[in-house]
């Protein structure tokens, strides 16, 4: 730049700058050009636009002009479509919910460490309920590590001092909500609590049941009879909590991405919607009674899309089946994603964890559960439970989160993101409809079947290295010790078998018989009150269950949608070279043969041993080697079973040949790898004894699973 230039750019102090003359503004089509001049000659979209699992663009840069025709954008902080906002003052009132899960498998046990955690800034609980409970049945002694309560003295001795007016309860029910609600009714009239002051939520959504387990213990029709029974009860005994659930959780850590979990969670809203409007419920009354559940990953600004655009959509719904004002309004729990945790260099889920509060904080979530960064290969202790919990309090309380009603809120990247999620969500809620709605897309296996597609192609990417996990797909530490594993200290679950046995002895038998005998005959809308009755004589969950649907049938099988995880495949190649150290003492070994000097070997040196290392392989680097034969000569004296040449394009058709020839005349079965992938020569290397190359775009779990099979790891 030239004086004259930088005077007259110059600012004095205490004078205003001319911000449009120091900062001359342009259009998006300048700077379009100016990047494309920048690119020489590379694709504009192929180079600087990103797509991601969802199939969105994502533009490199965001403007004025791609927000300023979004219909959400004239709103206010609790007004419209609440995208902004479920309240207008946002989180400065009360803040969201700090919503921990239980890990225990005893009330008592629970009892106390949900109070205890309570006088540590956590402000509501979660109650992780068995399996079997879910199903309505009575406990296994192969039941789940998770909470089992067998009789209304077990909810009692879960809530001993706890006060559910000021401390939210939120139940994950299942397929139904009846066992919960009966308990509850138990607590009250044993103990005098008033369900008029409760707050939580009692999360019912047999659909997302159905699809994670395979079946329901009822029919269809049976399990919207329950939930309807569950919205009538909660309107006239309990009017502060939610007993609806569309929860995304079952679908997202299946491997559905975001669009994919968001339009399912609609359909399934929308489904059940209807079915209470068809029996008379009015919007006013339904629309109150539901409680959304998300799963959130890593992608943090698809994450608080996500919520904002459940948000609009949500508040459409509602206003197409007449709702008006606060009906509109979503209530949402966000818990953070078991999908993308790893058993290896596990404290990097402690990352992954802040990255997904801080999306949920974001994007409006009313309430939080943050995972334990352990919790996917054991029961998490207090310390890594104190970890989860204090991510929340310090987003709180130090960064100051609640002091803001709208973070992300005028954003042209989030906005415009928004508005693009829910409308790709909208498509897949419209694809579900076109099939009859989603309790049919669930029995046809629809439902599964897309999950199941989108997860698949989520495992390329992790596969492929394009969706990097730190830690386990890339920069992998060998040296790491395989984590502990253990049990939470009250137990595993199967001593609920033992605590229904003791109470089936002291209980009086002819008592219990007469209630559980009156309970085929009650109406539904006095089906919850009879079975509290039960629960007080003695009776157990599943006992009260099996007689309120007496002659009632499961629905048809389908496979179920089970829990993964993206890091599942290079883990299950870790633990195999895990084990093969056990066995032999040592791990398997790969040798570099770095041809020439530094700069010709180096690059893909680093590379070959950080794509090895991700599989567990002892790699030996040494310096350059001069020729193929002392190469080879250096290879044989290692002993490893694999080696990587690691040169230059321009140089492999000259030292492929020699190189494997010398090697193979006492090691013929030698796996032989190419670091490269020179497209010319490929069929030639191939020719000379090249059995794998790896590079950029190369399948590593493939190639890795491959060479251990070929050397004898697996």
């Amino acid at each position: 730049m030239s004086k004259q230039k930088q005077a007259g750019n110059h600012v004095q102090l205490g004078k205003s700058p001319d911000l449009k003359k120091l900062f001359p503004p342009h259009s998006h089509a300048e700077w379009k050009a100016a990047a494309e001049a920048g690119l020489k000659g590379a694709l504009f979209e192929r180079r600087l636009v990103t797509k991601t699992p969802e199939g969105i663009d994502i533009q490199p840069l965001y403007m004025d002009e791609d927000i300023r025709n979004l219909p959400h954008m004239r709103e206010y902080p609790g007004y419209g479509t609440r995208s902004r906002s479920g309240a207008a003052a946002g989180n400065l009132r009360c803040g969201w919910e700090i919503a921990q899960e239980t890990v225990e498998t005893d009330p008592k046990s629970a009892n106390i460490a949900l109070r205890e955690a309570l006088t540590r800034g956590q402000t509501a609980v979660t109650v992780d309920l068995s399996q079997t409970f879910r199903n309505g049945e009575d406990p296994r002694n192969d039941d789940s590590h998770a909470l089992h309560l067998t009789g209304v003295e077990e909810m009692a001795d879960l809530l001993a001092d706890v006060d559910w007016a000021a401390c939210p309860l939120h139940f994950n029910a299942g397929a139904s909500g009846l066992s919960v609600a009966m308990l509850l009714e138990g607590v009250a009239e044993r103990t005098g609590r008033d369900l008029n002051t409760l707050a939580g939520s009692i999360d019912t959504d047999p659909l997302g049941q159905w699809a994670r387990e395979g079946y329901l213990p009822m029919d269809a029709e049976r399990a919207r009879e329950e939930l309807i029974s569950m919205v009538r009860w909660a309107g006239d005994r309990a009017p502060g909590i939610q007993v609806v659930g569309a929860g995304g959780l079952v679908y997202h850590e299946a491997g559905a991405d975001a669009v994919t979990e968001l339009g399912l969670v609609l359909a399934t809203a929308a489904e059940y919607l209807a079915a209470l409007g068809e029996n008379d419920i009015p919007i006013s009354r339904s629309a109150c009674r539901f409680r959304f559940t998300f799963g959130i990953g890593t992608h943090f600004f698809m994450e608080i899309a996500k919520l904002r655009a459940a948000r609009i959509l949500w508040s459409r719904m509602v206003e197409a089946f007449g709702g008006t004002g606060d009906d509109r309004r979503i209530r949402i729990h966000a818990r953070t994603s078991r999908y993308h945790q790893t058993r290896y260099d596990a404290h990097v889920n402690l990352l992954r964890t802040a990255t997904g509060v801080f999306s949920a904080v974001m994007g409006g979530a009313d309430s939080i559960h943050a995972a334990s960064f352990d919790e996917s290969f054991r029961t998490p202790d207090a310390f890594s439970r104190h970890l989860a919990r204090n991510t929340q309090i310090i987003l709180d309380a130090e960064s100051h989160f609640r002091s803001i009603i709208d973070p992300a809120g005028g954003a042209y990247y989030v906005e415009r993101l928004s508005h693009e999620m829910a409308l790709a969500a909208w498509d897949v809620f419209l694809e579900v409809e076109s099939r009859g709605g989603m309790t049919r897309a669930v029995a046809d296996g629809f439902v599964q079947r897309k999950v199941r597609e989108v997860n698949a192609r989520r495992r390329v990417d992790v596969a492929t290295r394009r969706t990097v996990l730190v830690g386990t797909n890339q920069y992998a530490n060998i040296l790491e010790k395989k984590p502990d594993q253990f049990k939470p200290e009250s137990g595993d679950g199967s001593e609920a078998v033992d605590r229904l046995k003791v109470q089936k002895e002291n209980r009086n038998e002819p008592e219990v018989r007469k209630t559980l005998d009156l309970l085929g005959a009650v109406s539904p809308e006095e089906r919850i009150r009879a079975g509290a009755h039960a629960l007080i004589s003695g009776a157990s969950t599943g006992e009260v269950l099996s007689g309120l649907r007496s002659g009632v049938d499961e629905t048809p099988r389908q496979d179920p949608l089970f829990p993964l995880r993206a890091a599942e495949d290079f883990e299950m190649l870790r633990d195999s070279s895990e084990a093969f150290l056990e066995r032999t003492g040592h791990r398997p070994k790969v040798f570099l043969a770095n041809m020439g000097p530094a700069s010709q070997h180096k690059a893909r040196a680093e590379f070959s041993r950080g794509f090895f290392e991700v599989a567990g392989f002892e790699v030996e680097s040494p310096g350059g080697f001069d020729s193929p034969e002392d190469a080879a000569g250096a290879v044989l004296e290692s002993g490893a079973p694999v080696v990587v040449l690691c040169s230059s394009d321009d140089t492999y058709p000259d030292l492929t040949g020699p190189l494997v020839t010398a090697i193979r005349v006492k090691r013929p079965d030698m796996v032989v790898v190419l670091a490269g992938y020179p497209k010319d020569h490929v069929d030639a290397l191939r020719r000379d004894g090249v059995d794998e190359f790896i590079h950029l775009r190369a399948n590593a779990r493939d190639v890795l699973l491959r060479i251990q099979q070929k050397t004898g790891v697996i």
